[in-house]
C-alpha cells in the first residue's frame, strides 16, 4: 500500500473512533429503514454497518485495502445484523451492472474521490430507475457546501462545520475584489436526510457574531414526491418585518437565488 494511503487510513481510524458515538444517531436515521439491494460507496471502517436493518442486503466498497481489512472485521462482528459483503472498488469505476441497486449510500465520501462527476455518473448508472441516492452532502459535507452556498461571484469557504444539533458552522464569502464577508450558522435540528434547521447570522473577521445585523432561521425540508426525484423546500423566518426588508435591501434574495441555482450543476451527473 502506498505510504499516503496508509497514513490516511491511520488518521481516518483515529477520527472514526472519536466521532462514532456522536454520529451514531445520524447514521441510524440515514440507513436504518433501508431494504433491498444497497450499495455503500466509501465504507471506510464500516461505521454505518451496525445501523443497517437485518433485512438489508449490502455491498460495501472502498478503494483502500487497509480500510477494507477493518471493514470486513466490522461486517463480521456481532453488532451487525445485515448481510454485508465488503469489496474493493473505486467510486468512479464500479464493476456492477447497470440498474443493480435500490439504494446507494454515500457518507463523507465525495470530498475525497478522484472525480466527483464520474462518481455521480457511476451512481446513476448502477441505480435502478426508481432507486434512491441517499446523499446529504450538499449540506453535510463542507466541501460540497462551498460549491453552492455563496453566489458565483462570492464563493464560500467553510472554516468550521459541526453538523449536529447545537453545532456551529462558520464561513466567509470572497468577493471579486478580494473582500471577505463572514457568517455563521447555529444548528438547531438535523434529521438526515430529510430536514435541517439552523440560525444564520453575520460575523466579523474572527467569526464573532455581529449582533447589529439581523439573524434568520432557515428550515430545509427534503421529500421524495415521486420515485427518483427529490423536492427541497427552504423556508426563512425573520425576527421582524423590518429585519426582512433590511436583508432584502442588502441583496439576500438575489444572492440566495444565484447560490441555489448552482445545486443543479452539482447533482446534474446523477439526474442525467
Amino acid at each position: 500500500m502506498p505510504i499516503g494511503q496508509r497514513w490516511f487510513a491511520w488518521m481516518y481510524g483515529r477520527v472514526d473512533r472519536a466521532t462514532r458515538p456522536g454520529t451514531a444517531r445520524i447514521r441510524a436515521e440515514l440507513v436504518g429503514d433501508l431494504t433491498g439491494d444497497i450499495l455503500e460507496i466509501g465504507c471506510g471502517l464500516g461505521a454505518n454497518f451496525a445501523h443497517y436493518p437485518a433485512a438489508a442486503r449490502v455491498i460495501a466498497t472502498d478503494y483502500s485495502e487497509h480500510m477494507l481489512k477493518s471493514a470486513r472485521a466490522e461486517a463480521a462482528s456481532e453488532s451487525v445484523t445485515a448481510a454485508i459483503t465488503v469489496e474493493h472498488a473505486e467510486a468512479a469505476a464500479l464493476r456492477f451492472p447497470d440498474a443493480s441497486f435500490d439504494t446507494v449510500v454515500s457518507t463523507l465520501v465525495l470530498c475525497s474521490v478522484r472525480s466527483q462527476a464520474e462518481t455521480l455518473q457511476e451512481i446513476r448508472r448502477v441505480l435502478r430507475p426508481d432507486g434512491e441516492l441517499r446523499i446529504w452532502q450538499v449540506w453535510s459535507d463542507p466541501r460540497q457546501l462551498e460549491r453552492w452556498w455563496g453566489p458565483p461571484t462570492y464563493p464560500a469557504t467553510v472554516v468550521t462545520h459541526e453538523f449536529t444539533a447545537g453545532g456551529r458552522v462558520t464561513y466567509f464569502m470572497t468577493g471579486p475584489e478580494g473582500d471577505q464577508h463572514h457568517g455563521w450558522w447555529r444548528i438547531v435540528a438535523v434529521d438526515p436526510p430529510h430536514q435541517l434547521e439552523f440560525v444564520d447570522g453575520f460575523a466579523d473577521e474572527n467569526g464573532v457574531a455581529n449582533e447589529e445585523l439581523p439573524q434568520t432561521t432557515t428550515r430545509v425540508q427534503l421529500t421524495s414526491p415521486t420515485a427518483g426525484r427529490t423536492k427541497m423546500v427552504i423556508a426563512s423566518r425573520f425576527p421582524t418585518l423590518e429585519a426582512m426588508e433590511q436583508l432584502v435591501a442588502m441583496g439576500m434574495e438575489e444572492g440566495m437565488t444565484l447560490a441555489l441555482g448552482q445545486i443543479e450543476g452539482i447533482l446534474e451527473p446523477v439526474a442525467s
